[in-house]
């Protein structure tokens, strides 16, 4: 069968870290070539797609073939690969031109859970001078904001269920504004795998280690507010971070909240004196005191639980 994938002359030769290579060489390289075309050379000559397939994560497109029925659908796909124990099972997910808000063939039965998967805004990309290119879409939080449960009947026909946080793949766009990933579906992690991802996994993220009761409040889907991340070179952030199921790992995000205490910081930055640097992530060098208004907090997890001022948006 005719390759959907370019032979290119020359790919670069990248040098991955143990555990991704380790990943790598288990992936069923001649069931993928047979099945879809997917060629191992190509997938590991492009670093972004093999750290993504190596991590469990949804990958950015890969051009492969899948057969539906008697016929060969070719196109942009995303792949993601299972590693259970001995086993790899690699998927493949086709792009859906409108977002399908269906879990197993059902319908998502939260409508909270869906309005916060479907929560976007206008976000500007800006050129090197600081104009505007472009405007697109951005969804504000990376998954659902709670658990759902899933059920699932045994072969003794007794039940299982697992809950699950569940994140929406949207569209992701490169620099040029081209679409590279997102097949428009939803993605499950069982709150469990997140809590021991983040037990034995990532238990500290840019510096910050997070506390056993903010890994809990991650698995259950909150958002958190974080004053004491660090740069490489040692500068403190702050950020709103929040588990993503297609990433299989915790993301920053731009929330309502989030966009509402940039905005009140950069306003304030406008008003003061120039001595004082402001910025979307690094605080007034004499401005760390924040008013109750501009954030919200649980006890000591600061987990922000902010609806207020979002345009929720709901696709059916």
């Amino acid at each position: 069968m005719e390759q959907t994938q370019e032979d290119k002359a020359e790919r670069k030769e990248v040098s991955y870290p143990k555990f991704i290579q380790e990943r790598l060489d288990r992936i069923p390289w001649k069931e993928l070539e047979t099945s879809y075309g997917i060629k191992k050379d190509y997938i590991l000559g492009n670093e972004q797609i093999a750290r993504q397939l190596a991590s469990g994560q949804v990958t950015d497109y890969v051009k492969c073939y899948a057969k539906v029925g008697s016929l060969t659908v070719i196109g942009p796909m995303a792949l993601q690969a299972n590693f259970r124990n001995d086993k790899v099972e690699v998927k493949h997910f086709t792009v859906n031109p409108n977002p399908d808000l269906s879990v197993y063939g059902d319908a998502l039965r939260s409508d909270k859970v869906a309005e916060r998967l479907m929560d976007t805004y206008e976000f500007a990309v800006k050129d090197e001078d600081g104009k505007t290119i472009r405007k697109e879409v951005r969804h504000s939080f990376a998954n659902g904001g709670s658990p759902i449960t899933i059920t699932r009947q045994n072969p003794d026909g007794t039940e299982t269920k697992t809950r699950c946080l569940v994140s929406f793949d949207g569209f992701v766009r490169n620099r040029d504004g081209d679409i590279i990933r997102g097949t428009q579906k939803l993605f499950l992690t069982p709150c469990a795998e997140v809590q021991t991802y983040l037990e034995k996994v990532a238990p500290s993220m840019y510096g910050h280690e997070f506390t056993p009761e903010q890994r809990e409040a991650l698995s259950e889907g909150k958002d958190l507010y974080i004053e004491d991340f660090k740069t490489k070179d040692g500068r403190t952030f702050d950020a709103v971070v929040q588990y993503n199921a297609v990433l299989r790992q915790v993301v920053k995000v731009d929330t309502p909240f989030w966009r509402e205490t940039v905005r009140k910081r950069n306003e304030a930055s406008r008003t003061t004196s120039p001595e004082k640097k402001t910025g979307d992530g690094a605080k007034e060098s004499a401005g760390k005191k924040r008013s109750a208004a501009s954030r919200s907090e649980t006890g000591s997890k600061r987990i922000s639980h902010h609806y207020a001022g979002a345009s929720h948006r709901r696709s059916r």
